[in-house]
């Protein structure tokens, strides 16, 4: 059975630019958004400790994702023209900040092991503002496995801003 999950608002003149669905393995609870030419350090204290909190890390040419399972996991990744006007009463936990990507390659992948298996997306080379949605926490079994969690990603180009929670969910999630 195929569950419907929400999706942020589609503006009135359908800015959409590009639109990926994938399926993506969350190593240790954890997927990364980066450009191609990135060098990921997910290994230093403030990269770990924004991914706890805030369940989003960033640093030049990278973002990072708390998911709540450590499995396979649906993330959405949109291109928009401009920042999308969202019902953030839909969604569990929402947090923006920035992306940097020189070559407009970005590649989504399991951390800390890049190397498995990644998705691509395909953008316009530059700088973008970043919105990630986290959905169905709520769902997920006792034993962290089994649940209806979803992640979207929603890119525009604009100047990348510094990572700040707009809703921020009440529990703790990932490993």
């Amino acid at each position: 059975m195929s569950r419907q999950h929400p999706q942020p608002s589609e503006s009135a003149d359908g800015d959409r630019i590009a639109h990926a669905e994938l399926t993506v393995f969350a190593d240790d609870s954890t997927i990364t958004i980066r450009d191609s030419a990135a060098a990921v350090d997910g290994t230093t204290p403030p990269w770990f400790q924004a991914l706890l909190q805030d369940f989003v890390a960033a640093q030049d040419g990278a973002i990072g994702i708390t998911t709540a399972r450590p499995v396979n996991v649906p993330l959405t990744v949109e291109v928009r023209t401009h920042e999308p006007s969202d019902d953030l009463q839909r969604w569990d936990h929402v947090t923006e900040t920035g992306l940097h990507t020189p070559t407009g390659q970005l590649i989504t992948s399991p951390f800390p092991r890049p190397h498995n298996d990644p998705g691509t997306v395909t953008i316009a080379p530059g700088h973008y503002a970043a919105r990630i949605h986290h959905g169905g926490l709520d769902t997920i079994s006792a034993d962290g496995l089994d649940g209806d969690d979803h992640y979207h990603l929603v890119l525009w180009p604009d100047t990348p801003r510094p990572t700040r929670v707009l809703k921020r969910y009440p529990h703790a999630i990932g490993g």
